[in-house]
């Protein structure tokens, strides 16, 4: 495109309304997006997705934390191959193709940070951390979904928020010399997650991981369900008895209230 058909064009498009709903701000250079938009679906997947921070789901990831607990000293099979599959997902070079040349360079880069490959003064991360983490985020989606865009399963800001929360299991620190000519000394500083990286970690969760996640979400659900009947059974029997078959099915209600009769 010639240089000058190319800058009446930012120019007609900065002069267009924002794509994104309930907007009226003018467009960023040639994207489809006003600048806050455009770098909201950059960096998580969607013109109004947000970051989820940690705090936001430690309720969560103390959860995640005792399921994968449970299903390793049951040395369940199916944790063995979701905790294969992470393995594969955080070693350098192995998370799904990616372009070559800058957006591989990067995304190896984040890959050789969390196994400190270069130097790091941390432990690499293991399988088991990626999984709870991402555990966390999904079943924090299941609690919150208006922390996510609406139609969330239609756009990758879930798998981009799962991304996020494996790659900041360890800091986002980087050196680099300093430019004074009188003092060249390693400065520590800090980036941006690119998204070469996020975009591959995040598809690769939702293809690989998603069954089990979806499964531990469940298993989950079904944990909080015993855990509210076995407390609020006390206080109002049939009205516990009556909120645990509303919420599971026939027979599994009927065996957790047989199970909780005997015991007490």
């Amino acid at each position: 495109m010639p240089s000058d058909t190319l800058h009446s064009f930012k120019a007609r498009n900065k002069l267009k309304q924002c794509s994104a709903s309930n907007c009226y701000k003018n467009r960023h250079d040639m994207t489809r997006f006003c600048l806050f938009h455009h770098e909201a679906r950059t960096n998580y997947g969607h013109p109004h997705a947000r970051h989820i921070e940690k705090r936001e789901y430690l309720t969560q990831l103390e959860e995640s934390a005792l399921l994968i607990k449970t299903l390793s000293r049951e040395e369940h099979p199916a944790l063995a191959e979701a905790l294969a599959e992470a393995r594969d997902l955080v070693a350098p070079g192995s998370s799904g193709a990616v372009d070559p040349g800058k957006r591989q360079m990067r995304l190896n880069r984040e890959l050789r940070r969390l196994a400190a490959l270069d130097g790091q003064d941390w432990q690499p991360v293991i399988p088991h951390e990626v999984l709870t983490v991402a555990l966390a985020v999904f079943l924090f989606y299941q609690d919150q979904p208006s922390a996510f865009p609406r139609n969330e399963m239609a756009s990758p800001s879930l798998a981009y928020a799962i991304s996020r929360a494996i790659l900041n299991l360890r800091p986002l620190r980087g050196r680099y010399m300093a430019s004074d000519k009188h003092d060249l000394t390693s400065v520590k500083h800090t980036y941006d997650l690119p998204v070469a990286a996020l975009s591959a970690i995040g598809n690769r969760v939702m293809t690989r991981l998603l069954p089990f996640l979806v499964q531990c979400a469940s298993a989950n659900k079904r944990k909080r369900l015993i855990l509210t009947y076995r407390k609020n059974r006390l206080v109002s029997p049939i009205t516990a008895e009556a909120l645990l078959r509303e919420a599971l099915p026939e027979t599994d209600a009927n065996d957790i209230i047989q199970k909780a009769s005997v015991t007490t």
